[in-house]
Parts: structure tokens; sequence; C-alpha cells
């Protein structure tokens, strides 16, 4: 995992975590972490890459979600994963702008 023009790659072992199945997390995002991410996989067959915008958006006290003016670069799927001492749970949104 890499971002930036530059392919910087992501070192802050406490802020980036590459999951088991192949998710970043990204923990405590600011303004300073939007730009260009880019995920590398290569093995004996070859090598694919896949590049992400990331454009934080406000989460809410009661945990809604707010994005403000919304772009075509906002599509997408949305995962909110709460956790607690008794276990966590995961939900997935898929946002498509529409012409009102």
């Amino acid at each position: 995992m890499s971002r930036g023009d530059d392919n910087r790659p992501l070192e802050d072992d406490k802020k980036y975590m590459v999951l088991d199945n192949g998710d970043l997390l990204i923990r405590n995002i600011r303004w300073e972490d939007v730009g260009i991410y880019t995920c590398t996989a290569q093995n004996d067959l070859g090598s694919d890459m896949t590049l992400t915008f990331l454009y934080p958006v406000k989460v809410l006290d009661n945990g809604d979600l707010l994005i403000r003016n919304i772009r075509w670069e906002d599509v997408g799927i949305y995962t909110c994963t709460a956790q607690n001492d008794l276990g966590s749970d995961m939900t997935l949104t898929f946002l498509y702008p529409v012409k009102p």
C-alpha cells in the first residue's frame, strides 16, 4: 500500500493497517489524509493495482454519515464498523448520486 503521486509507502502501523481480507483501515482520518491510495498485489503470475481517492467526510455524534455536495467521485461502498468489549458489527451502504 502506498499513497500520493510519488507512491510513498504507508509506514505508520498505528495509523494504517491492512486487514486479513485486504481492506485498508485508516485510523483517525484527517484532512491531511486526502489523496490517492494505491494497492498493489503481485505473485508469480504477475501483478495488479488499484487506485482509490480518499476524501474525508463528517460522521455526526449519533453515528450518521454526512456527505455534503455529493460528487461522482463519492460513488462507492461505504462501510461502518462499530465495536466494543462485547463484539463488533458492520454495515455496508452503496452511494450512487442521481439527479433530483
